[in-house]
């Protein structure tokens, strides 16, 4: 038995998904697709969503980065894939982490790793490399914090 949902119900499913947590734009209209909604009460549902101020991808980058760069230190490349995983244009993903996780930053939290992982037995250059890289630093910034822990 296939039931048409109503506005009413595409709207009341949205508002339940973003009680629990923080969306993209992107992760509702997936999520409202997968219960049935059709594309024009979508459209419409998260028009209005955006117009409230419920959805706004740009606010859930600032609370996903404010959360993730208190946690386990991750380099860029890391934090825009999961963001980009997350339905968030790429552009806009590098924009905000630009301005809130800056390169110097970023160096920071790899030289940070390094001496961590140093502490802890770890004195291969070129595994602290391999660390820091699966950890989404580039090679750049994985390279200076390793050459930089070993000179000191």
């Amino acid at each position: 038995m296939n039931s048409v949902l109503t506005l009413e119900q595409v709207r009341c499913i949205a508002y339940k998904m973003l009680a629990a947590r923080p969306r993209t734009s992107q992760q509702v209209v997936t999520f409202l697709q997968k219960k049935g909604a059709v594309p024009s009460l979508i459209e419409q549902t998260v028009a209005e969503l955006l117009e409230a101020g419920y959805l706004n991808d740009r606010k859930f980058i600032e609370n996903y980065l404010a959360v993730r760069l208190e946690e386990k230190p991750r380099g860029r490349l890391y934090y825009q894939a999961k963001l980009c995983a997350a339905g968030i244009e790429r552009s806009l993903a590098c924009q905000v982490l630009g301005e809130l996780y800056p390169p110097e930053r970023e160096q920071e939290e790899a030289l940070l790793l390094v001496q961590k992982l140093k502490e802890n037995g770890g004195s291969c250059p070129h595994k602290l490399m391999r660390k820091l890289q699966t950890r989404g630093f580039n090679g750049n910034t994985a390279r200076h914090a390793v050459q930089q822990e070993i000179l000191t």
